[in-house]
């Protein structure tokens, strides 16, 4: 008897599952979107284009570039500075705008910790801005 149980909770909780992740791809649940940068419009978040003057997109042309490993990590050490400097909100915002443009680019940098448990090495633009956050 403990047995039948087991299996029927057990497919149960395969259906229910299931189930989820069929709502999940058909849409009926809303998948998080940024909120609206200042001055932006009522377009949906992947086609809002970056504040103007984004630093993130500094740095993701000066990447594109191909630059040496050590003018990468120069570029994404100096946006870094930047973003940092900047009201936190602001900040957000040029890090949310890039993120929802669904833009990356390699930095042929090595994902790397450094001291203090703190990322010293980005492989790509996104990883960066996810350790800006």
């Amino acid at each position: 008897m403990p047995l039948k149980r087991t299996i029927l909770i057990a497919v149960c909780l395969g259906l229910v599952g299931l189930l989820a992740v069929v709502v999940w791809k058909a849409g009926f649940v809303k998948h998080p979107q940024a909120p609206p940068v200042a001055g932006g419009d009522s377009r949906t978040s992947r086609q809002r284009t970056a504040p103007a003057g984004n630093p993130v997109l500094s740095a993701l042309g000066r990447l594109r570039e191909k630059p040496e490993r050590t003018a990468s990590l120069q570029t994404l050490k100096e946006q870094q500075a930047i973003l940092q400097s900047m009201p936190r909100d602001q900040a957000l915002a040029y890090i949310r705008a890039f993120r929802a443009s669904g833009q990356d680019h390699p930095t042929g940098l090595d994902f790397d910790i450094g001291t203090g448990g703190t990322f010293s090495g980005w492989p790509t633009l996104r990883t960066f801005l996810l350790d800006a956050l």
